[in-house]
């Protein structure tokens, strides 16, 4: 939070590729905001995402909850290339996560499983009319949970190298999530 990790600008240039039929523009959304399309028709989008809290996570017994407060700041870009602000909302993202270590070859891994990855809503401030952010939740909840989840968790399930010794390893780590508390345990096995 402090080193401003969690900043994240979304463009129609990495979001979406080309041939996807969901792309990063007013028409896109012009069901689910038509004030949006109404106001700014045909135009290219771009999201800033920015916590506005430090993330919170709770460890209870079998996952670990993370929660980020937050706002989404939504700019679209006009004909000049200039971003104009459309509105701005507050994000409360709620996500579970399990986590656990194995091996992969000779390599140590932690890799994770993303189960629930929820969006709260609300809207701060608005330069266009205003609109139904109960139908703009849902639709994103929607499609983080159906396009987003399975992205992440294929990320996730690929995991991050444990650094170990050469000639070290780990003989059935497992990974206990209690109230509280993460513990690791494992045997080690040393051949030098």
């Amino acid at each position: 939070f402090v080193l401003n990790l969690f900043l994240c600008n979304i463009s129609i240039l990495i979001l979406f590729p080309t041939s996807f039929p969901f792309q990063l523009n007013t028409t896109s959304f012009r069901l689910i905001l038509p004030a949006l399309y109404k106001k700014f028709p045909n135009m290219d989008m771009e999201l800033f995402l920015n916590a506005t809290k430090p993330p919170v996570l709770q460890v209870v017994p079998n996952s670990a909850n993370f929660t980020i407060t937050g706002t989404l700041t939504v700019n679209v870009i006009n004909s000049n290339k200039k971003k104009v602000n459309a509105f701005v909302m507050g994000l409360i993202i709620y996500t579970d996560v399990h986590v656990w270590v194995h091996h992969s070859g000779t390599q140590q891994v932690v890799s994770g499983n993303c189960t629930l990855l929820k969006f709260d809503m609300n809207l701060i401030s608005t330069n266009i009319d205003k609109f139904s952010v109960s139908l703009l939740q849902d639709s994103v909840n929607l499609v983080v949970n159906g396009f987003v989840i399975p992205i992440l968790n294929r990320y996730a399930k690929a995991g991050l190298v444990i650094p170990i010794v050469n000639g070290l390893s780990f003989v059935s780590p497992e990974v206990k999530l209690g109230q509280g508390y993460i513990m690791i345990s494992t045997d080690i096995n040393y051949k030098p």
